[in-house]
């Protein structure tokens, strides 16, 4: 059995990598979906992110080891269930992965086969996040919680996170495969990683 082909999507936080890994799996029916956040249960990171960086920032201190685990069995043709919704997810010859790092993690580079990183403008990014915020206390009736949320997000990014996504985004980008244009409309990032993909089926 031919051993099924892992795309990485990478990219800041607020470029949009959901929202394309979502438009990806509605276009490739033999294509399964993973993203890291799906496992944060079950995850360990760094306590202090200054720390971190101060002490090398190394990405295989975030570590998921139910994310590999799944992953892998998928790599195997064994099907996985998913931690959020515990909804089983078949092996199929695509694997699409929401991997921030990349190949960066010694858990992960050698099962990934293609890395692609999105690229923004960090405050274009930023101000997406935010917005995804308001509309998220919006929608749930908790606005002044959601402000204080949001509250503590930007200080957050004041004082590590700007940091944070520049040292792993300048990483992740010096190492990809394909890096592209996350300003453009969603089907207009999605064709290159299409035309990739149908070569692998």
């Amino acid at each position: 059995m031919k051993a099924p082909f892992v795309i990485a999507i990478s990219g800041t936080s607020g470029v949009g990598k959901s929202t394309l890994i979502h438009y990806l799996l509605k276009q490739v029916e033999q294509a399964t979906g993973l993203g890291m956040d799906d496992y944060e249960e079950t995850s360990t990171y760094p306590t202090s992110i200054n720390a971190w960086i101060e002490n090398g920032a190394n990405p295989s201190d975030f570590a998921t080891p139910h994310l590999a685990e799944n992953l892998q069995r998928l790599r195997q043709g064994k099907p996985v269930i998913d931690p959020m919704t515990n909804e089983e997810y078949p092996a199929r010859p695509i694997i699409i992965l929401e991997e921030p790092f990349g190949r960066e993690r010694d858990a992960m580079h050698q099962m990934i086969d293609y890395v692609v990183y999105l690229k923004i403008p960090y405050d274009l990014a930023l101000a997406r996040k935010i917005q995804r915020k308001i509309t998220d206390a919006l929608s749930d009736h908790e606005f002044e919680q959601g402000m204080r949320h949001i509250s503590t997000f930007i200080n957050w990014y004041r004082q590590a996170g700007y940091l944070f996504y520049q040292t792993v985004n300048d990483r992740v980008e010096a190492n990809c495969d394909l890096v592209v244009d996350a300003t453009q409309p969603t089907e207009d990032i999605a064709a290159p990683l299409l035309e990739i993909i149908k070569r692998h089926i």
